[in-house]
């Protein structure tokens, strides 16, 4: 074996070969790693971190549905949203019918017209198109995992439209812009 062979000047046992031996390798390995590729790794941890932060806002949200809730935004910042409403005069929550896109595990008062509506607060900047909302839709922990693009579009579209027609809005359309607008981004906890 040559001198630069990391294995040359090594004498032990098979699995203290076997340990240098990986540890040279990895070394190697590490040596050739592109900047881009130790990016990119950087960036899934982050996004898989993000995912898990939400998807435990997302449960402390329907945990206290009653309550208005302050979101994380995509962008770090944090952006508030209205209660989800209670059956009038009474203290039971409605019980949201089933749709093929949800888990059967889902809260019960979970609903996409709620779900859209928090999308859009946590877009980036507060505003986006609507399949940024569809991606921010699709993280949640209580929709199905094989989603049909198509039709989570087509109910994206519709809960947007219904959101907009709402007495108080909570957003708008900008059609020079095309995007989605999230309007009670400047409302605290106490505006609701």
């Amino acid at each position: 074996m040559s001198s630069t062979d990391p294995l040359a000047e090594t004498s032990g046992t098979h699995e203290e070969l076997s340990f240098t031996a990986a540890t040279a390798l990895l070394e190697l390995a590490n040596s050739y790693m592109s900047p881009e590729i130790e990016e990119a790794s950087n960036t899934i941890i982050s996004m898989s971190q993000k995912q898990a932060n939400f998807h435990e806002e997302e449960a402390r949200r329907y945990a206290n549905p009653t309550q208005p809730f302050v979101y994380t935004a995509s962008d770090g910042t944090k952006s508030t949203v209205a209660p989800i409403r209670k059956v009038s005069g009474s203290n039971n929550l409605i019980q949201v019918r089933d749709h093929h896109l949800f888990k059967d595990s889902r809260p019960p008062q979970f609903s996409m017209l709620n779900l859209v509506r928090d999308a859009v607060a946590r877009l980036a900047g507060g505003a986006g198109t609507r399949d940024d909302v569809c991606a921010l839709v699709r993280g949640s922990q209580y929709l199905v995992d094989d989603i049909d693009e198509e039709a989570l579009t087509k109910v994206v579209r519709g809960a947007l439209d219904r959101l907009r027609s709402e007495s108080d809005a909570c957003v708008r359309y900008d059609k020079d812009s095309r995007v989605w607008v999230y309007l009670h981004r400047g409302r605290g906890v106490e505006d609701f």
